[in-house]
């Protein structure tokens, strides 16, 4: 029974967005793709993956932030 509830946990916590680590744009033919590392197991990914393709961490990849000055947005 332990083992089961260890799965489930696992499992949710793995559901909890995490963003990308060493956010960087990479060169491709034409294209500027946004790329970083799961945090969870340091795979490469792209922006336009929402989960890893390794692990299944759920990835949170909002680079937005808000100036609280003049509240304009800028990229992280």
């Amino acid at each position: 029974m332990k083992e089961n509830k260890e799965i489930i946990a696992y499992a949710l916590e793995k559901q909890i967005p995490r963003k990308p680590i060493g956010k960087r744009y990479v060169d491709y033919e034409d294209l500027n793709i946004l790329m970083g590392k799961c945090p969870a197991c340091k795979w490469e990914v792209a922006h336009y993956q929402r989960y890893c393709s390794n692990c299944g961490q759920r990835l949170n990849w909002d680079t937005t932030k808000t100036n609280t000055l003049d509240n304009k947005l800028y990229w992280e």
